[in-house]
C-alpha cells in the first residue's frame, strides 16, 4: 500500500498542484536519509508522465547529496511502471510489484485521463469563465493537511 500513497501523492502533484510550501517554484522538496544512515539527500519530483494505450506510468527524481564535502550536483534517476504486468523498472532493473496496487493505481489514472478528455472537450465548446489579461483569480484557500496530501517530495535512496 506504500506503493500507491507514492503513486498517489505523485500523480496529486502532476494533476492538480497549484503551488506548495516551501519552494519559491511550488515544489515540495524532502530531505531523506538512507536507511544506512551515512547521506542525506535532496529530493525532488520532477516530472511525472502517464500512457494510457501502454498503461505506463512514468516519473523522474532529482537527487542532490547534502553531505558535506560532496559533489553538489544532481543526479535524476527515471522510473517506469507498467500497470497491466505490474512491474515497475529503474535503473536497470525491474521488479514485481503488488497487483492490487498497480490496478488501483490503473483506475486512479484512469479516472485522470477520462477528466482531461472530457475538460478538453468542454473547453472546444467554449465553456468556462473567460480569463483575460492579468485579471487576478483568487487563490483557493488550502489547509496544510490538504497540502500535505499533495506533496511532490518523495523518500528517495541512491
Amino acid at each position: 500500500m506504500r506503493f500507491v500513497v507514492s503513486v498517489m501523492l505523485a500523480a496529486g502533484a502532476a494533476f492538480g498542484q497549484s503551488g506548495g510550501a516551501g519552494q519559491p517554484d511550488g515544489s515540495n522538496p524532502a530531505i531523506t536519509q538512507l536507511p544506512n544512515g551515512n547521506s542525506m539527500y535532496l529530493c525532488k519530483l520532477v516530472t511525472v508522465t502517464w500512457n494510457p494505450e501502454t498503461k505506463e506510468l512514468g516519473w523522474v527524481v532529482s537527487m542532490q547529496s547534502l553531505a558535506t564535502g560532496a559533489d553538489t550536483s544532481q543526479i535524476q534517476v527515471k522510473y517506469t511502471i507498467h500497470l497491466d504486468t505490474a512491474i515497475m523498472h529503474a535503473k536497470d532493473e525491474d521488479r514485481k510489484l503488488d497487483q492490487d496496487d498497480a490496478h488501483f493505481v490503473d483506475q486512479l489514472l484512469t479516472y485522470v485521463t477520462a477528466y482531461t478528455v472530457d475538460s478538453t472537450v468542454q473547453w472546444s465548446k467554449g465553456l468556462g469563465e473567460k480569463v483575460t489579461g492579468t485579471q487576478a483569480v483568487p487563490a483557493k484557500t488550502v489547509s496544510p493537511e490538504a497540502r500535505s496530501a499533495t506533496r511532490s517530495a518523495t523518500v528517495c535512496a541512491r
